[in-house]
């Protein structure tokens, strides 16, 4: 008798599934021996490759129940009700990371989020932001008179920046450079690992994407930059996710006072040609590889993602 593997279409699948990232597929190919804990799909989601498993969540999570919220419950006048309605979107890079790590992983994930002293980041990042949007303002015709009476407003700024990162930092950076960066720089270089992270954070944010190509285009070139900013600072402050969370905060808020679209188009062409300053220096430096640290972390989470006695099910 053939072995499952000796066909030219066994070798496809073979393949395939190695692609996909499944740890044991023999049991998905013709003449293999399914056990009851092979046949039962959760048990095959969990062999799925981590960094394919906590893409495939965040999608599902923002496009289902974060979606579904907003559509119950559509944002409206007033702080809370512009946020809470988002939360389904915003905290499902978050929930994918802590499913994917499981017990193993989530209390090293969330620990990420203490401060440790880092608070002088706090005034020096929402500066920074507020510098930036000036600066855009400014380009595309915003008059100094307009800027100023904005700025009368800045405890509504600072409500903003304080919602901001509760939902939108805390969120989304848990996810994306708390988990996915960390774990794409044990098997990549820096620049590599940060265009993952900049394509995937950009493909996430469809609807922004569908708004027309040149809002697209303009958005695509910020997240491009944000994310070789964002990792520059991750490495600065060694992963500390509390920091990127405040920087997140930092972009997103002056943007809550200042949400005319041309301002928000060129802030976002700004923070792209910023990051593109910072891609030139890593090229012209190299690339560094990973710390002791990270690799410590990621296989952590390999281990608690891939392993059915130590990780619960990805989701109720």
């Amino acid at each position: 008798m053939r072995k499952p593997y000796s066909t030219p279409t066994g070798k496809m699948l073979q393949a395939g599934f190695i692609v996909a990232g499944y740890r044991d597929y023999s049991a998905c190919l013709p003449g293999g021996q399914v056990s009851g804990e092979e046949a039962n799909p959760i048990e095959r989601l969990r062999r799925i490759d981590p960094t394919l498993k906590f893409v495939l969540l965040t999608f599902l999570i923002a496009y289902t129940v974060g979606y579904g919220l907003l559509w119950l419950w559509p944002p409206a006048s007033g702080l809370a009700r512009q946020y809470l309605p988002r939360t389904g979107v915003v905290y499902a890079p978050a929930i994918a990371a802590l499913l994917v790590t499981g017990r193993e992983g989530a209390g090293s994930l969330l620990r990420k989020l203490n401060p440790r002293g880092q608070w002088l980041w706090v005034p020096v990042l929402l500066t920074a932001g507020v510098v930036c949007i000036v600066v855009a303002s400014l380009v595309v015709g915003v008059k100094p008179g307009d800027l100023a009476r904005t700025a009368h407003a800045w405890p509504l700024f600072a409500a903003h920046a304080l919602l901001q990162f509760v939902f939108a930092g805390c969120g989304e950076e848990l996810g994306w450079r708390g988990w996915l960066l960390p774990q794409l720089m044990t098997r990549h270089r820096a620049i590599v690992a940060t265009m993952i992270v900049a394509a995937i954070w950009g493909c996430w944010h469809v609807f922004i994407l569908l708004s027309g190509l040149r809002t697209a285009s303009a958005f695509l070139f910020g997240v491009f930059g944000l994310s070789f900013l964002f990792t520059a600072l991750w490495e600065r402050v060694n992963g500390n996710i509390f920091v990127l969370a405040v920087a997140h905060a930092s972009v997103n808020a002056p943007l809550s006072l200042l949400s005319k679209q041309s301002v928000v188009d060129a802030v976002f062409v700004l923070y792209g040609l910023l990051g593109l300053v910072v891609l030139i220096r890593m090229m012209a430096q190299g690339n560094r590889v990973p710390s002791p640290s990270d690799r410590q972390f990621a296989e952590t989470v390999s281990i608690a993602a891939t392993s059915p006695a130590q990780s619960p099910p990805p989701g109720p």
